[in-house]
């Protein structure tokens, strides 16, 4: 239950097969949420140890 205004984000985490899709996925995982998780809360380091 959110506060009305209140915000619900998910970090779902999946396997992906298909090759190029899997570079994507690793790129993102990788490099993009951490450098998010940075921005958003300063915290580079917890978005690593969460993906690796």
């Amino acid at each position: 239950v959110l506060k009305k205004g209140g915000r619900f984000l998910c970090l779902e985490l999946s396997h992906v097969d298909v090759p190029i899709f899997k570079h994507i996925y690793d790129v993102c995982s990788f490099s993009v949420i951490p450098a998010v998780g940075e921005l958003v809360a300063g915290d580079r380091q917890s978005y690593q140890y969460i993906l690796g």
